[in-house]
This record gives structure tokens, C-alpha cells and sequence, in this order.
């Protein structure tokens, strides 16, 4: 997984933020099997919509407990915004705003 084109890494280990979204993301890791998640139509080959998947749950080891996985999806789905916006501290801005009123 991951992309070949340039295997010269300094760290080959790291873990890059796609990669841990990609497993996130995926029900597979909770020990079930998901089958019919592409579909076939027009010669080309398409993803197929959730109803359609069919999940068997427990059929392998799973590497992450069900409710990890949940609160991952959780978090996953809230936005975070970046909060070093502003390159002064928050006390030092406050007292800058006082000092110019």
C-alpha cells in the first residue's frame, strides 16, 4: 500500500496520515468480511452503495474492539480546526486589545 514511485524514504516505517484514515476507515479491521463492495455496470467498475454490501461479522481476529473503531468514526466525522491561526498567544492578544483601547 502506499505509493511506489519513490522508495527512498528517510523513516520507511512511518505511518503517513493517508494511510491511518485508509484503516480507519475500513469495517474489515473489526474482524468481518465485506463482500460486493464494487459493482460491474458499463464494462467499468464502480463502487457500490452500502445497502448493498454484504457484511459477515467475526470471521477472522479482529484487530480493533468495536468501540474503539465507533469513537474513531466519531472523530473522524467532527471538523477540527487549526487553533495556531493566530501567532500570538491568546493572553498576550488580550492584553494587546486592551492596550489599544
Amino acid at each position: 500500500m502506499g505509493n511506489r514511485r519513490n522508495n527512498k524514504f528517510e523513516d520507511p516505517y512511518r505511518w503517513w496520515g493517508t494511510t491511518v484514515s485508509y484503516i480507519l476507515a475500513r469495517v474489515e479491521y473489526m474482524g468481518h468480511t465485506v463482500n460486493f463492495k464494487t459493482c460491474y455496470r458499463d464494462k467499468h467498475r464502480k463502487q457500490a452503495p452500502k445497502e448493498d454490501w454484504k457484511i459477515f461479522e467475526n470471521t477472522h481476529e479482529a484487530i480493533i474492539d468495536k468501540t474503539t473503531w465507533e469513537t474513531a468514526q466519531k472523530l473522524r466525522r467532527t471538523i477540527r480546526r487549526r487553533t495556531d491561526r493566530c501567532p500570538i498567544p491568546s493572553t498576550t492578544q488580550d492584553m494587546t486589545l486592551t492596550a489599544w483601547i
